[in-house]
């Protein structure tokens, strides 16, 4: 949904991924320090000192986001793109989503049930694409809410919690709807895909 977004910001990324790789950065550890830094934002959160430890907890969640956009260009100027390395950014881009609603969760920002939906939906999205791309099925931007529009979209609702008292229930409740239409739409172009093919 946000491609011609991220195509108009693309060079500004791959800007940033040329100068990281002059400094012999690895792709790897990009992907691991947003890892990390979403790890930071999740435990802040749940111990952060009082009285308002979201505001550095949706910070610290957004910068972790962040890095997930330099992992690719980066692997890329530097020649290292590999299949290992696409698994691992993506099984880290799940890990920390998950662990951040969970946090989300366990805080009572959100419904528990909404945060293990949300999880559920979000994990099926990625195993529609993987499975689709593994049958030979171009899946580039196919979907409302791939994972940039999730992440905005939480971070949208997090901002909102902390500066009007927002429920979460509905905002929340809309995205995983969303989520499910996504599920199904990439179904739909798998099958419509394979049936040409």
């Amino acid at each position: 949904m946000l491609n011609r977004f991220r195509r108009n910001i693309e060079k500004y990324i791959n800007t940033i991924a040329l100068t990281l790789a002059k400094t012999g950065v690895k792709p790897w550890s990009i992907s691991l320090t947003g890892l990390i830094i979403i790890i930071l934002a999740s435990i802040w959160l749940v111990y952060g000192p009082a009285p308002n430890p979201l505001a550095i907890s949706i910070l610290l969640f957004i910068v972790g986001n962040l890095m997930d956009a330099l992992d690719g260009p980066l692997a890329r100027a530097t020649n290292q793109v590999t299949r290992w390395g696409s698994y691992i950014d993506s099984m880290i881009d799940r890990l920390g989503e998950a662990i951040y609603i969970l946090a989300l969760g366990y805080t009572g920002i959100v419904r528990w049930d909404l945060a293990y939906i949300y999880i559920a939906t979000s994990i099926l999205i990625s195993y529609s694409r993987s499975k689709g791309e593994s049958v030979g099925v171009d899946m580039a931007g196919v979907g409302l809410m791939e994972r940039a529009e999730r992440i905005i979209g939480i971070s949208a609702i997090l901002v909102l919690y902390m500066l009007i008292g927002l429920d979460t229930l509905l905002p929340l409740t809309i995205i995983i709807t969303l989520n499910i239409i996504t599920i199904f739409q990439r179904s739909i172009h798998i099958y419509s895909s394979l049936r040409r093919s």
